[in-house]
């Protein structure tokens, strides 16, 4: 997700601590609970988890600061940092913050994870020649 945000054109904050006191890299396993986030209604993470509060692992020291050209912020955690992110104009650009993959055995986080898959089956779009 802050890949995706510094090519387009966004900025990050180098050090979260600086920036929040809610600790976003915990010493816990990064397979469990760190926070919550909120999911904004009827975005594409609302409509893949079907749920508008996800409890998420946090395992970074860099986040958001300004948006990129196109972005959408999609989900925040109480402190206001973003948590998730996609690209409206795109077929599926959807990015998160937490590792969904290492919270599978969640019920909410599979379909996170299989609606990447789906989308990276799907054939590519054809362009006009």
């Amino acid at each position: 997700m802050q890949a995706l945000n510094v090519v387009a054109g966004g900025t990050l904050h180098q050090h979260v601590p600086d920036v929040t006191d809610l600790d976003h890299r915990p010493a816990q396993a990064p397979c469990e609970i760190a926070h919550d986030v909120t999911v904004s209604a009827g975005s594409p993470l609302h409509r893949i988890t079907g749920h508008r509060r996800l409890h998420v692992n946090s395992v970074h020291h860099q986040a958001i600061d300004t948006l990129g050209d196109g972005l959408e912020i999609i989900a925040r955690a109480p402190d206001g940092i973003v948590e998730a992110l996609h690209a409206p104009a795109n077929r599926f650009c959807l990015g998160v913050q937490w590792h969904a993959e290492l919270l599978t055995h969640r019920a909410e986080h599979a379909p996170v994870v299989e609606a990447l898959v789906h989308a990276a089956g799907r054939p590519a779009l054809k362009l006009a020649a």
